[in-house]
């Protein structure tokens, strides 16, 4: 797997596998999103100077996106695969990517979160595999990576 940096010009490819229903359903917001409010949510996270936000590619075809939002020494990760690209092991490669470009970008980073429904089950195996450990945390789940 390849990583590229997300911009502008993959607004509608986001916007495209966020309101797919399967990730609506896996995300705390289930809510479908809006054009405009993709549009100005993106241009803020291209901002961002605490936000690392990368397309994987797989034979030049971008499978998926994974970004982190950096809160003081601490890395909060999410992550999407394109539907027809599910269940072939990419989440824990972007997972581990991110991890791993976010450790030069970001060295004060002491740890990586990722939050996930306890009904997401791909997402938690794509954590583990990654080599995060899993704590439950109110009625989901938290999955953490000491560096």
């Amino acid at each position: 797997m390849e990583f590229r940096d997300v911009s502008f010009k993959d607004m509608q490819l986001i916007f495209k596998w966020a309101n797919d229903p399967l990730v609506r359903q896996n995300s705390f917001n289930q809510n479908k999103i809006g054009l405009e409010e993709h549009k100005a949510w993106l241009k803020s996270k291209l901002a961002d100077p605490n936000c690392l936000f990368l397309i994987g590619n797989v034979n030049n075809m971008p499978i998926g996106e994974v970004r982190i939002d950096v809160e003081d020494a601490k890395a909060v990760i999410s992550f999407m695969i394109a539907e027809e690209h599910r269940g072939k092991g990419y989440g824990s490669q972007l997972i581990k990517g991110i991890v791993e470009s976010c450790r030069t970008i970001y060295p004060n980073i002491k740890y990586f979160i990722g939050n996930v429904k306890k009904s997401n089950i791909a997402s938690q195996k794509s954590f583990l595999k990654a080599g995060f450990s899993e704590r439950v945390r109110d009625i989901n789940l938290e999955y953490y990576l000491e560096v």
